[in-house]
């Protein structure tokens, strides 16, 4: 009873995110890939069948795999395949997945005799998946100990929440022998972007499987690697290329014509440019004030007078931008922030490179000065002085803001272009090449980024593929591309404020003395009366209090978990 609570407890954790039963019945009983049903969900649990004195991996009769929660189970997925050739041959130990990837299937070659059996050494590789924009990290893992579940028919699971990333042996082939299981968590958050290098890796992730299926609509042959069940899978990345991997595992031999010459995805042209900046409301407030000049005056004569002061003061305000998003090598980027808002004493206009740091505007070309001037008196009795301060008013607008980069960039894809009797690629000279040609073609410059250029072809019949006759062939080709195409998956943001400090009003503070022998010989102390005052938060003035404005990149091309099998011919 007890375990069927911590069963339905388990489950409830998954409810939302969809979990399905996967029967390896069939599949594991031979040599091959047994995988889950759904290309986005991952294996939780293990179901074994009844335990006997031999258990091979028939018994293994299948697995649950279920999707991850929301933000991770809507996106692109990267499916690796790990090699555990020799991992399980070995008594006690461990066969992972890559940091940041979670089970999704295994791969098994067959036993000498029967052939069916098969024990935990022939375990050959691991098929590993992860959500595109995951990171290479998970949220926290635990080794779970299943010796006793597993001596006995029924499944055996991760803590709620996590997935399977490892597999342990004990000291022995059987399957009874897999003693333990590692579960870990996604990770609670995606990569903040705040490096170039980052930034570049997050669009290579996301936009892999979009790009080989592309690619593949195209015509390009061995649009995935060597282990793939589909288009996109087993791809490496090396530098600014993904690679469709062409190593051979145990059992699983890298075959077929031109099987070294797999498809390539090559970036360049990496840029960044200013989108849009949205301006958040602004918060004016007064600062405390500032005393700007001062002095002492006597009477030293036997008789009342009356002593004035007369100050012309030029109160030069000051534009500062700070930026409150890090972005670590801020000169990578190589953007220039250009504010236009009205939100400061009328239109206002500045301009900035952005770094990480709080810079003040050049006072010649954007500063703005007000003049004041302000005249007092005060009477004064025999042997009496006065303290005088000109004290300034100040008032600080802050204006939040959120700027929306683009990231720019171009992609080439190297490989062969596949014929099939004239049907096989849509280029308009090579289609009916039987001779399966090396041919490279670079989607976008420096100048035009590749979704702009993308677009543009794929709209208006332009370039040298047959779009007409693609779309005809495959219409799901229209989708794959309105995702490359939507701009808010290149878009990141970078958040900051301006703060306009001026003075706003001068007044004198008079503070009567009596005159001392020692004042008598003393002369009057005259204030500096500097005639150009630059106006600036001070130490007491504390920080103001604003709100960012929020920015929606979602893409609007829903994702749509579509798998293009792999048939083994070109």
């Amino acid at each position: 009873m007890f375990l069927q609570i911590l069963l339905v407890v388990s489950l409830m954790q998954y409810v939302t995110s969809q979990c399905t039963d996967a029967w390896w019945g069939i599949s594991f009983d031979s040599q091959g890939q047994s995988k889950c049903n759904e290309i986005n969900a991952y294996i939780i649990g293990l179901n074994r069948w009844k335990h006997y004195w031999d258990d091979p991996l028939a018994h293994l009769e299948g697995v649950e795999c279920c999707q991850p929660i929301a933000p991770w189970n809507n996106v692109e997925q990267q499916v690796v395949y790990d090699d555990w050739t020799y991992a399980l041959d070995n008594d006690y130990s461990w066969a992972f997945c890559r940091v940041g990837y979670f089970l999704q299937g295994l791969y098994r070659s067959n036993q000498a005799f029967p052939p069916y059996k098969g024990y935990l050494f022939n375990i050959e590789h691991a098929r590993c998946t992860k959500p595109a924009t995951h990171p290479l990290n998970y949220g926290s893992c635990q080794d779970i100990d299943i010796s006793y579940c597993m001596t006995q028919q029924g499944k055996c699971f991760c803590p709620a929440g996590s997935f399977l990333t490892g597999i342990y042996r004990a000291d022995g082939d059987d399957l009874y022998f897999l003693k333990k299981i590692r579960c870990c968590t996604v990770a609670s958050n995606a990569l903040v972007m705040d490096e170039k290098s980052k930034i570049q890796i997050r669009i290579m992730d996301t936009t892999l499987w979009n790009m080989a299926t592309l690619a593949h609509y195209l015509g390009y042959g061995w649009c995935y690697g060597c282990h793939g069940m589909a288009v996109g899978e087993d791809f490496n990345r090396n530098g600014d290329t993904w690679a469709a991997d062409t190593s051979s595992f145990w059992g699983s031999w890298c075959e077929g014509d031109k099987n070294g010459e797999r498809l390539n995805l090559v970036f360049g042209d990496w840029g960044f440019a200013v989108n849009e900046i949205i301006y958040g409301e602004s918060v004016i407030e007064d600062l405390q004030a500032e005393t700007v000049d001062s002095g002492i005056l006597y009477n030293r004569a036997s008789s009342p007078v009356t002593e004035s002061i007369s100050r012309s003061k030029t109160i030069q305000e000051t534009i500062t931008h700070s930026t409150t998003s890090t972005f670590s090598n801020s000169h990578e980027l190589g953007i220039e922030l250009n504010f236009e808002t009205s939100s400061i004493k009328g239109k206002f206009s500045y301009k900035t490179t952005f770094q990480y740091s709080t810079s003040t505007t050049n006072s010649k070309s954007v500063s703005e000065t007000d003049g004041f001037i302000k005249q007092s008196s005060i009477k004064l009795e025999p042997m009496e002085g006065a303290k005088y301060e000109v004290i300034m008013s100040k008032s600080r607008t802050t204006v939040p803001y959120t700027a929306i980069i683009m990231t720019k960039f171009s992609t080439e894809m190297r490989g062969f272009l596949r014929w099939e009797d004239g049907n096989g690629n849509f280029h308009q000279q090579h289609r009916t090449n039987s001779g399966r040609p090396t041919y490279n073609y670079r989607f976008g410059n420096a100048n035009n980024p590749f979704y702009k250029d993308l677009k543009k072809q794929s709209d208006n019949n332009e370039g040298v593929w047959m779009w007409g006759m693609l779309f005809q062939k495959f219409p799901d080709a229209r989708r794959v591309i309105n995702r490359l195409t939507d701009e808010t998956q290149y878009q990141f943001t970078l958040t900051g404020k301006l703060e306009k400090v001026e003075g706003t009003y001068i007044n004198v503070k008079w503070d009567k003395i009596k005159l001392n022998r020692r004042d008598v010989s003393v002369n009057d102390a005259p204030g500096k009366n500097i005639t150009t005052y630059i106006a600036t938060s001070g130490p007491a003035d504390k920080p103001a209090v604003v709100e960012y404005p929020e920015v929606n990149l979602n893409n609007q091309e829903s994702f749509i978990p579509i798998q293009i099998p792999v048939t083994g011919e070109v």
